[in-house]
């Protein structure tokens, strides 16, 4: 529910219910269920024209695992025209899946779940800048901290495999940037490119987080009821597990081009066509996995 107290003031708040259930051969009676109940708060304050606050306190009630209070604080200052500084701290945190508790694959590299893991909690900051220019091109730059305790992570061994809390805090941080250029009244550039550093709590990189994300897309509106994009995505500085060796090994970088082309019917629907991964590049996003090669979709979106 939301209730506006005065134009400058809003309350957001409500609850929510959720039940997951799951059936293991290894499990006494063959059954695992986790319910949660969740109650959160939120004040929208507008002191001014140039400041927006956000103060957001929830709680949710875990039958695993208890209960756990979370909160974040941002805020968006606009001290002039065209540019937006923005801030945030937050908490948070994630109980272990049924799966991850009590999954049991038995197979060439068998896995078992860990009822003994605990869940993760985390506090995250950002500070960031958002500039407009004149010509309707926008500039962005984000910093951004994530602290993790008790990490939940995979562990390999024999003769299986199981998950683990990483004691300590497990780091990421770094930077994002992203810009938008109108080239013309039809075609659009845009970029996004986020730098991660991520740290086990002994130092080491942690695995599947890429160091280098970069994406850059075109848009363009070919006539009225025509438009198409291309969008292009590099990553590179990655780390992954080995299941042959159960060492950590470096992953390989990958590019992937995606297009789409979309075509208004009438005003409420519209056919698209997708293809991704167009140059059908073979790449893995987890070692051992391989991802899609050239895939084809043609659908209806209607509203």
């Amino acid at each position: 529910a939301t209730t506006e107290a005065s134009p400058a003031l809003s309350f957001v708040y409500g609850i929510d219910w959720s039940r997951e259930t799951a059936n293991y051969t290894s499990l006494p009676g063959g059954r695992a269920a986790t319910e949660i109940l969740g109650a959160f708060g939120q004040v929208l304050w507008s002191p001014s024209e140039a400041l927006d606050v956000s103060a957001t306190l929830r709680t949710d009630r875990n039958s695993g695992f208890g209960s756990f209070g979370t909160g974040r604080l941002a805020l968006a200052y606009r001290p002039a025209e065209g540019t937006t500084l923005r801030a945030a701290v937050a908490t948070g945190f994630r109980a272990p899946s049924i799966d991850e508790r009590f999954g049991d694959y038995p197979g060439f590299f068998p896995f078992v779940g860990n009822p003994l893991l605990q869940p993760e909690e985390s506090l995250s900051y950002e500070a960031g800048i958002e500039q407009e220019f004149a010509g309707g091109a926008t500039l962005s730059a984000t910093l951004f901290r994530l602290e993790v305790d008790n990490l939940i992570t995979y562990k390999f061994g024999i003769p299986t495999s199981t998950l683990e809390n990483l004691p300590g805090a497990s780091v990421r941080q770094g930077v994002e940037i992203a810009a938008d250029v109108p080239l013309s009244d039809a075609l659009s550039l845009g970029l996004a490119y986020t730098y991660t550093d991520s740290r086990r709590p002994d130092g080491s990189q942690l695995v599947q987080v890429p160091l280098h994300n970069l994406t850059l897309s075109l848009d363009a509106q070919l006539s009225d009821r025509l438009s198409g994009g291309l969008s292009l995505t590099h990553v590179a500085g990655r780390v992954d597990n080995d299941a042959n060796t159960f060492a950590v090994v470096d992953m390989p970088a990958y590019t992937v081009l995606n297009a789409q082309v979309a075509y208004s019917l009438t005003d409420t629907t519209e056919a698209y066509l997708k293809v991704e991964n167009l140059l059908d590049k073979d790449y893995q996003v987890v070692n051992g996995y391989a991802a899609s090669g050239r895939s084809v979709s043609l659908g209806l979106a209607a509203r």
